[in-house]
C-alpha cells in the first residue's frame, strides 16, 4: 500500500499541472452530474454543456488556483464520469454491469477448460482492463480506433460466456418473417442515407470548399457558406465558422444569428469572443461586454476578452473603464507566453506607460 501511495505521489508531482487540470474538470463535471443525476444530458451532452458549467464554477470561485489551469475543453478525462453526466444513473449502471460481466467471466473457475488452444480470452480481458484504467484518466471512447477495439474485444470476451438468449424460434419466424425484416431494415437504411446522410455529406463538402476559397474569393466563399447554413445549423463548429465568415464580410446580423444559435447549443470561449465582435460592430456594446465577460470567466487566464473590452472602451471614449481594464491586464499573471500576447502587452504599455506592469 505504501508503495502504491509513493508511486501515485511521484506520478502526480511529475505532471502536477496536468493532474490538477483533470481535478478541475472532474470538479466541474460533478456539478453537471448533480444537476441531472437521473437522466443526464444525453449523447455528447458533456461536450455541449461543460464550458457553461466551467464559467459558472469560476463565477462562484474567482480566486481558485484552478483558474490558471482552465482551457477550452470537451473531454471528461474519465469515461465513467462522462457516461454518468450524459446518461445518468441508468447509463452508469449499464456500464458497470458490462464491466462486471467481463471481470466475472475472467475469474470463473471452469472457464479455463473452455478456452481454445489459442487463449484469446485472457488477451481480450487484458486489453479491456487496460482500456478501462486508461479511461479513468483520459478519453479512449472518444477516439474511433480505440472505441472499435473496445467493442471488438468485448465481443470476443462475451463469446466465452453462456448465451442469455437461445434460438428457439419456429421455422415460420426464421424462414418467412426474417426476409421481411431484412428488407424493411434495408429500406430504412437507404431512406436514412437519402434523407439525412447524403445531404449532410454534400453540405460538409460545400463547407470545406468555401473555407478553401475564402482567402482567394471572399464573396463567392461567403455566398457558398450561406447556402450551407440551413443544412448545418445544428453543428456548433460550423456555426462559429459561419459567424467568423460573416463578421469578416461585414454581415454582422447574419453572424449574430449563427453565433447566438451556437451559444444555445454549446457555449464556448471561441464562440463568445466572436459573438462580442459581432455585437460591437452592430453597436450593441452592452451585449458585447457581456459576451466577453462570459468568455473571461470561462477561461480566466486568457487576455483576449479583456483586450477586446479595452479597445471597445477606448473607441467609445470611456476612459475610466479602459484604464481599469488596462490595470487588470498589465497585472495579470501569464500562463503561456506568445508573440501575440507580447504584442498585446506592448500596445497596452504604450497606451498606459504610467501603470506598473508585472510583465
Amino acid at each position: 500500500m505504501m508503495l502504491l501511495i509513493a508511486a501515485g505521489s511521484t506520478l502526480y508531482h511529475y505532471k502536477k499541472d496536468s493532474a490538477d487540470g483533470r481535478l478541475l474538470i472532474w470538479r466541474v463535471a460533478a456539478d453537471m452530474a448533480l444537476e441531472k443525476p437521473f437522466v443526464g444530458y444525453g449523447i455528447n451532452g458533456f461536450a455541449d454543456h461543460y464550458m457553461s458549467f466551467q464559467e459558472r464554477y469560476f463565477s462562484k470561485n474567482p480566486d481558485t488556483p484552478f483558474a490558471q489551469l482552465a482551457d477550452e475543453n470537451v473531454y471528461a478525462f474519465n469515461e465513467p464520469l462522462r457516461i454518468y453526466v450524459e446518461q445518468g444513473v441508468a447509463g452508469l449502471l449499464l456500464f458497470s454491469f458490462l464491466i462486471f460481466s467481463v471481470f466475472r467471466l475472467a475469474v470463473k473457475s471452469n472457464l479455463r477448460n473452455k478456452l481454445p488452444d489459442i487463449n484469446v480470452f485472457p488477451v481480450s480481458a487484458a486489453v479491456l482492463c487496460t482500456l478501462f484504467v486508461f479511461g479513468c484518466f483520459s478519453y479512449p471512447l472518444a477516439i474511433f480506433p480505440l472505441k472499435f477495439l473496445t467493442v471488438f474485444f468485448a465481443a470476443i470476451a462475451a463469446s466465452y460466456g453462456k448465451p442469455i438468449v437461445r434460438n428457439n424460434y419456429s421455422p415460420f419466424v426464421t424462414q418467412r418473417l426474417l426476409p421481411f425484416v431484412t428488407i424493411f431494415a434495408g429500406i430504412f437504411i437507404m431512406a436514412t442515407y437519402i434523407g439525412y446522410v447524403s445531404p449532410n455529406v454534400i453540405a460538409y463538402r460545400a463547407w470545406n470548399n468555401a473555407l478553401r476559397e475564402y482567402n482567394f474569393n471572399k464573396t463567392n466563399a461567403v455566398h457558398s457558406i450561406k447556402q450551407v447554413f440551413p443544412h448545418l445549423d445544428h453543428n456548433k463548429v460550423f456555426l462559429i465558422t459561419y459567424g467568423k465568415a460573416m463578421n469578416g464580410a461585414g454581415l454582422y446580423d447574419e453572424a449574430i444569428k449563427a453565433l447566438e444559435r451556437a451559444d444555445s447549443l454549446a457555449p464556448s470561449y471561441a464562440g463568445l469572443l466572436e459573438t462580442g465582435i459581432s455585437y460591437e460592430n452592430s453597436g450593441k456594446y452592452d451585449k458585447a461586454e457581456h459576451a466577453w465577460q462570459r468568455a473571461s470567466r470561462m477561461i480566466p487566464s486568457r487576455f483576449m476578452p479583456g483586450y477586446l473590452q479595452l479597445k471597445m472602451y477606448r473607441a467609445k471614449g470611456d476612459t475610466v473603464k479602459a484604464r481599469k481594464m488596462a490595470e487588470v491586464l498589465l497585472t495579470k499573471k501569464v500562463k503561456t507566453d506568445s508573440p501575440d500576447l507580447d504584442a498585446m502587452m506592448y500596445e497596452i504599455k504604450t497606451l498606459y506607460p504610467d501603470i506598473n506592469s508585472i510583465h
